[in-house]
C-alpha cells in the first residue's frame, strides 16, 4: 500500500529518492525506456519500467555504476507545481507515454501537478524526497520481477527493479547479512537438503510432498499435538479432503 505524504519517514524519503536515481540511471542507459512509478516499500524501493530487453545481473551492475555517478554528482531534488497542460508538455516531449496517461487522468481534477528534477532528470511525483542525491550513502539493487502497469493484467508487462538504500554502509551491510542468514534457514531449502519433502509443479505451486523422513517427522508432531489436545479435553472432527 502506498503511504501518504504525512506517513513518509526520513528513510522513506531517502529510498524514494533512490528510486528516482534508479530511473535516471536506466534512462541514461536506455533512453527509450518508458517509466512507470517507484515508491518506497518495507525493505527498500522499486521502480516499474518498460524496457527493450530483459534485464540481467550484469545490466543491474551497470545501472548501479550509473546510479553511483548520480549520487556523487549531489544533484538537489527540486519540486515545482505545474498545470496539467504543462506537465503533459514536459513528459510528451520526453515520450513518456505512461506518465502522460496518468496526467490525463488527473487533469480532470483541475489541480496543479508536481514535478521533481535532479540534474537532467525530471519525474512526475507528489511525494517528499531527500534534499539531494548525495545524501544517499549506501544503496544496492536486489532483484528483478515482472509487474503489470497499474497492477492490471490487461495492461502491458513491465520490469520491476527492486533495491534498498540506507543512511550508512554499515546499516546496509547488516541488512544484507541478515537477509543472507535468513536464506540459509529457508524451510524450502532445508527441507530439500534433509530429504524431508519436495515441492512439485505438477501438484501445484507451494504444495508440499512429504518424503518418508518428513512424513514420519510430521506424524510425530501430529501425535504430540493430538495427545496434548486430548489432555485438555478437546474433541476431534474430520471433514472431507480433496487433492
Amino acid at each position: 500500500m502506498t503511504k501518504t505524504t504525512e506517513q513518509y519517514t526520513d528513510l522513506d524519503k531517502l529510498r524514494h529518492s533512490c528510486s528516482h536515481v534508479l530511473a535516471q540511471a536506466v534512462k541514461r542507459i536506455y533512453p527509450n525506456a518508458k517509466l512507470g512509478f517507484g515508491p518506497p516499500v518495507e525493505e527498500g524501493f522499486y521502480y516499474d519500467i518498460v524496457l527493450p530487453e530483459p534485464l540481467s545481473e550484469e545490466v543491474l551492475k551497470s545501472i548501479e555504476k550509473e546510479m553511483d555517478k548520480i549520487v556523487r554528482s549531489n544533484f538537489p531534488f527540486e519540486k515545482k507545481m505545474v498545470s496539467p497542460a504543462e506537465a503533459r508538455s514536459i513528459f510528451s516531449a520526453k515520450n513518456e507515454t505512461l506518465k502522460c496517461e496518468v496526467i490525463d487522468e488527473l487533469a480532470g481534477k483541475g489541480e496543479p501537478l508536481s514535478v521533481v528534477t535532479d540534474g537532467e532528470f525530471c519525474d512526475l511525483c507528489k511525494y517528499p524526497h531527500a534534499d539531494s542525491t548525495g545524501l544517499i550513502k549506501a544503496f544496492k539493487l536486489t532483484s528483478i520481477a515482472g509487474a503489470y502497469w497499474k497492477g492490471d493484467a490487461k495492461n502491458q508487462m513491465m520490469q520491476r527493479i527492486y533495491g534498498t538504500a540506507f543512511f550508512s554502509k554499515e546499516e546496509m551491510d547488516n541488512f544484507i547479512r541478515v537477509r543472507e542468514e535468513a536464506k540459509k534457514r529457508d524451510h524450502r531449502k532445508i527441507g530439500k537438503e534433509l530429504d524431508f519433502f519436495s515441492i512439485q509443479d505438477d501438484g501445484g505451486p507451494g504444495l508440499i510432498f512429504y518424503h518418508p523422513k518428513g512424513a514420519f517427522l510430521r506424524h510425530l508432531i501430529e501425535q504430540f499435538v493430538k495427545e496434548e489436545h486430548l489432555k485438555r479435553d478437546y474433541k476431534f472432527v474430520i471433514g472431507p479432503q480433496i487433492l
